[in-house]
Protein backbone atom coordinates (compact mmCIF):
# COMPACT_ATOMS: atom_id res chain seq x y z
CA UNK A 1 0.00 0.00 0.00
CA UNK A 2 2.69 2.61 0.57
CA UNK A 3 4.03 2.13 -2.97
CA UNK A 4 0.58 3.01 -3.78
CA UNK A 5 0.46 6.03 -2.40
CA UNK A 6 4.16 7.10 -3.58
CA UNK A 7 2.91 6.56 -7.20
CA UNK A 8 -0.26 8.13 -6.97
CA UNK A 9 1.08 11.29 -4.93
CA UNK A 10 3.61 11.31 -7.48
CA UNK A 11 0.96 11.89 -10.37
CA UNK A 12 -0.67 15.03 -8.23
CA UNK A 13 2.50 16.63 -8.25
CA UNK A 14 3.10 15.89 -11.86
CA UNK A 15 0.23 17.04 -13.06
CA UNK A 16 -0.16 19.96 -10.23
CA UNK A 17 3.12 20.84 -11.92
CA UNK A 18 2.89 20.72 -15.38
CA UNK A 19 4.09 17.64 -16.25
CA UNK A 20 1.30 15.22 -16.89
CA UNK A 21 -1.87 17.25 -19.16
CA UNK A 22 -4.16 14.39 -17.24
CA UNK A 23 -3.60 11.64 -14.58
CA UNK A 24 -6.76 9.88 -16.02
CA UNK A 25 -5.46 7.53 -18.31
CA UNK A 26 -2.37 6.74 -16.34
CA UNK A 27 -4.36 5.75 -13.24
CA UNK A 28 -6.36 3.69 -15.96
CA UNK A 29 -3.15 2.02 -17.19
CA UNK A 30 -2.14 1.50 -13.55
CA UNK A 31 -5.31 -0.23 -12.77
CA UNK A 32 -5.39 -2.63 -16.05
CA UNK A 33 -2.00 -3.36 -14.98
CA UNK A 34 -2.95 -4.93 -11.39
CA UNK A 35 -2.49 -1.79 -9.39
CA UNK A 36 -4.87 -2.07 -6.98
CA UNK A 37 -6.91 1.74 -6.50
CA UNK A 38 -10.51 1.49 -4.87
CA UNK A 39 -13.29 4.22 -6.75
CA UNK A 40 -12.69 6.44 -4.16
CA UNK A 41 -8.82 6.92 -4.23
CA UNK A 42 -9.45 7.43 -7.68
CA UNK A 43 -12.24 10.12 -7.23
CA UNK A 44 -9.65 11.96 -4.97
CA UNK A 45 -7.07 11.78 -7.05
CA UNK A 46 -8.89 13.15 -9.78
CA UNK A 47 -10.32 15.93 -7.77
CA UNK A 48 -7.19 17.30 -6.41
CA UNK A 49 -6.08 17.70 -9.54
CA UNK A 50 -9.33 19.15 -11.26
CA UNK A 51 -10.31 15.88 -13.55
Amino acid sequence: MPETLIIVNTLVKAKQLGYLPSVAPVIAMLRSQGMWLTDKIIDDVLRLCGE
